[in-house]
């Protein structure tokens, strides 16, 4: 059942997540943090990457939103995305696979990895939700078993993710674990 699963996690890349419906947030390095914001809403997203031209120069999140600058008593309208974004962020490629940018996020300790094509611009920005349900749904092909292990992991993740209570630490740690959960169980 494990091997199975494994089979089928190392061969999807990014680029089966991706579809031309996949919306990516951008926004220059200039922009202040409420356009950030407002491009986030927009889209219906959870993340913005900052490029200048087309080149990723870093990511910026609703939780640094919160944490960077509401926490800190900045104004969105006069902060600038540069100054509280994380720059030059881990990213990936449309070849990495599920299991490998899972494994990038959990050991960089971040829910979002944005994801660069052959030239180094930016196709898409990922989150840990989006790459877990991916993985699951690939495992879902295999027998009544696998559907099962599947399922009562996805559930475990929904049910800590959907928690109303609030993160101990600056990144939230229980969504983490949950995903470590699913990486080291794909080990």
């Amino acid at each position: 059942l494990i091997e199975t699963i494994r089979e089928r996690m190392f061969k999807p890349s990014l680029s089966t997540v991706i579809t031309e419906s996949t919306k990516v947030a951008i926004v220059s390095p200039s922009d202040p943090v409420y356009v950030a914001a407002q491009k986030m809403r927009e889209l219906r997203v959870n993340s913005v990457v900052i490029t200048t031209g087309n080149l990723l120069q870093g990511i910026f999140t609703s939780k640094d939103v919160l944490m960077r600058v509401v926490a800190q008593n900045l104004s969105p309208e006069l902060t600038l995305v540069e100054k509280v974004m994380t720059a030059h962020p881990d990213c990936a490629t449309l070849d990495t696979s599920i299991l490998d940018a899972l494994h990038i996020m959990h050991d960089g300790k971040f829910l979002h990895i944005p994801v660069v094509d052959g030239d180094g611009r930016v196709v898409a920005c990922l989150d840990v939700l989006q790459l877990t349900q991916a993985a699951i749904s690939m495992a879902e092909g295999g027998s009544g078993a696998a559907n099962d292990v599947a399922n009562t992991m996805m559930q475990k993740f929904w049910d800590s993710a959907l928690a109303l209570e609030p993160p101990d630490e600056e990144f939230d740690s229980q969504r983490l674990v949950d995903a470590s959960f699913v990486i080291f169980f794909l080990r």
